[in-house]
């Protein structure tokens, strides 16, 4: 408390300073590929003092390997195209527009991971019961490899009268079990962004793209929890009819990201919470960018098929239904 206090009464200083009316306007874009899709996102990206330009044509160019490849979309807004990227394979973007410098930036596509046993059990507490999930991967990630998870699930439940309700979401992985366990909360844990392939990383929640790297791991393993205690429940749908079964079906996406793929939306997250930049009271959090001569990076984002987890429950009667 005294220590936020103080930072409180700091912001109540006033702190003179010049912001230097100089720089060059440049180019920002995203570059992600996957295994079978690539899109770019070039954008205008003006200096301190100069005025922003929306109606800017890009001129963007995709190589692979030194081959180019065609783009569809448009020359103002997001270039795309189908493409089977290979491990190994080296993806060069360029993007330039008139009177700006042209931006270039490099990838080296990664392995697809490879996830060899899936296996599952019901772990209960004084506070709460979860379901512990393990991927076993082919090999022990190593400290410069970096992954993420995204879990799109369905619930369905079914009624008495023979009707059933069912919504889709994305889960997310869950860490602790108890009250207890939350006082060991890692930060490194929660780095969580919106994403899916053909789309640009962004904040947001919808669709929860959650960051792994080698801590998350124990030996070629990866363990979590649905319905933990860091994540909170969800309510079933209501029906006045009385619940007799239920069915949850869960798809586990397991990505291989590029290392600048990791850096950029680990930076991305964090800048969305550095409130003491947003207060004035330390110099702004910079975005990370592997992009030479403008802003915004390049990576790719290669995926495994996923692997389905299918439960389901019958409720016995005057239970209640999880």
């Amino acid at each position: 408390m005294v220590a936020l206090c103080g930072l409180l009464g700091m912001s109540a200083c006033e702190i003179p300073f010049e912001i230097e009316q100089k720089g060059t306007s440049l180019i920002y874009f995203q570059a992600i590929a996957n295994q079978d899709t690539f899109v770019v996102y070039p954008r205008y990206a003006a200096a301190i003092g100069q005025p922003l330009e929306n109606d800017v044509t890009f001129d963007v160019t995709l190589q692979v390997n030194g081959e180019k490849i065609p783009l569809d979309g448009s020359e103002k807004g997001i270039r795309h195209c189908r493409y089977a990227f290979r491990e190994g394979d080296q993806v060069s973007v360029t993007v330039g527009a008139e009177g700006l410098p042209t931006v270039e930036g490099l990838t080296t596509v990664m392995k697809k991971p490879v996830v060899t046993d899936m296996s599952w059990k019901e772990v209960r507490t004084h506070e709460i019961q979860a379901t512990q999930v393990t991927l076993t991967l082919q090999h022990t990630p190593q400290d410069d490899e970096y992954y993420a998870i995204q879990i799109p699930s369905t619930s369905t439940t079914y009624y008495s009268d023979g009707t059933f309700s069912e919504y889709s979401y994305y889960e997310t992985p869950g860490y602790i079990l108890s009250s207890t366990e939350s006082l060991k909360i890692d930060p490194d844990d929660f780095l969580q962004l919106e994403y899916s392939p053909g789309r640009i990383l962004r904040n947001g929640n919808y669709r929860p793209f959650v960051l792994l790297a080698r801590k998350h791991f124990e030996g070629n393993k990866y363990s979590f929890y649905l319905n933990s205690y860091d994540i909170g429940f969800r309510d079933e749908q209501a029906n006045k009819a009385t619940p007799v079964g239920a069915k949850k079906t869960y798809r586990f996406h397991l990505y291989r990201l590029s290392p600048e793929f990791y850096r950029y939306a680990k930076a991305l997250y964090q800048s969305n919470f550095d409130f003491l930049s947003n207060m004035g009271l330390t110099p702004a959090n910079f975005t990370y960018t592997n992009n030479s001569n403008g802003l915004g990076f390049t990576g790719n984002a290669i995926a495994c098929n996923p692997v389905e987890l299918v439960v389901e429950k019958n409720f016995s009667e005057g239970s209640v239904p999880e």
